[in-house]
């Protein structure tokens, strides 16, 4: 059962409340939320303009007046109710928002995760090598600038048949949502917050809003379920703030090495220093860090450069490359790996095992 609810909720001036509404993602700057307002916009906006984050300031159908849905004829209108998008759907709505601005405690919104959770080994700090004896190792991308390496990456990972988790911002999802569903549509998606601060500095208030904002712009990004893992800015990291995440429902999910590809040639990195720092941290449950933009905005992203001689070494070395997301599947006992190809036939040593 939902909580009881007025027709509208105010919320005071200065307080953003992000909504997903039939799969838009809209930005609302405080003033008077209106269910059934909300419910009429929605159906219009569905039918008028294509998937978009929008926002708007005020009180609606008042505030309308200055939103992108306005200039298309969705004004609200008096008396007006639509089907498609049911007043319990949009009252979930507005409560994921009211608990991702902070202004709901989260026992209020029953928000128990939805599908898949981590395991009891993934939670009570933070993960900088997946619990497993096996030859295997994960390979994550952060994204938080550009979208330079997305393409080459996501063909490289797609030609080996090998997946990934990739762990976008919140701010990178609303400014590269092209990027983000290409992602989602092969590999898992984690969350790297909504605007890449230092968690240190943040109140267990601040902390949750980030990361319930950056789950809701991924969410209408993406179009499908992130998944309950979380990636420290900065990979900055204290127990109070891991025992924040964890009470969110995610498991911190750090990394062995960051193969700092993303300092660039600018900053001294080079492809075959990328690809040493990756192989160097190979063993057991490794966590590789790479990233799929250029942090100086050249264009230039040595990872997917490297990728394809990390992804050799892999093999040559007979490890396999595991999916997060088998953990979840998995519950308590070990993720199965998804082997590279051609390792599988190999051992250790480089000896085919099974002609």
């Amino acid at each position: 059962m939902l909580p009881a609810f007025p027709e509208f909720v105010e919320v005071a001036a200065g307080i953003d409340v992000d909504l997903v509404l039939d799969g838009e993602l809209v930005t609302f700057h405080g003033g008077r939320l209106d269910f059934a307002a909300l419910q009429q916009w929605a159906r219009c906006m569905r039918h008028n303009s294509p998937r978009a984050a929008h926002s708007w300031v005020g009180a609606m159908p008042v505030g309308m007046k200055g939103h992108p849905g306005a200039r298309r004829g969705c004004g609200w209108r008096e008396g007006i109710r639509t089907q498609t998008l049911g007043m319990d759907s949009t009252r979930r709505a507005v409560l994921a928002g009211l608990l991702a601005a902070g202004l709901v405690p989260a026992a209020a919104g029953g928000a128990a995760a939805v599908g898949p959770r981590p395991p009891a080994s993934l939670l009570g700090g933070e993960i900088r090598r997946l619990p497993t004896s096996r030859k295997v190792l994960a390979l994550t991308f952060n994204a938080a600038w550009d979208e330079s390496g997305v393409d080459t990456v996501l063909a490289e990972l797609r030609c080996r048949q090998l997946a990934a988790t990739f762990f976008p911002t919140g701010q990178f999802a609303r400014a590269h949502p092209r990027a983000v569903r290409a992602m989602g549509a092969e590999h898992g998606l984690g969350n790297h917050s909504y605007s890449h601060p230092y968690f240190d500095d943040l109140s267990t208030g601040q902390r949750e809003r980030e990361v319930r904002r950056a789950d809701m712009a991924i969410r209408a990004a993406a179009g499908t379920e992130p998944l309950p893992f979380f990636r420290f800015p900065y990979s900055s990291t204290t127990a109070k703030s891991v025992a924040d995440v964890n009470r969110l429902g995610y498991a911190a999910i750090e990394f062995t090495t960051d193969t700092n590809g993303y300092l660039g040639p600018g900053r001294g990195m080079t492809v075959e220093r990328v690809v040493e720092r990756a192989v160097d941290a190979f063993g057991p449950g490794a966590i590789i860090q790479m990233h799929v933009g250029s942090s100086t905005g050249d264009g230039i992203v040595l990872d997917a450069q490297a990728l394809p001689r990390i992804l050799d070494a892999v093999r040559a070395e007979g490890y396999g490359v595991v999916d997060l997301r088998e953990f979840l599947v998995a519950g308590e006992s070990e993720g199965a790996a998804r082997i590279a190809p051609d390792a599988r036939h190999l051992s250790p040593s480089g000896r085919r095992t099974d002609r």
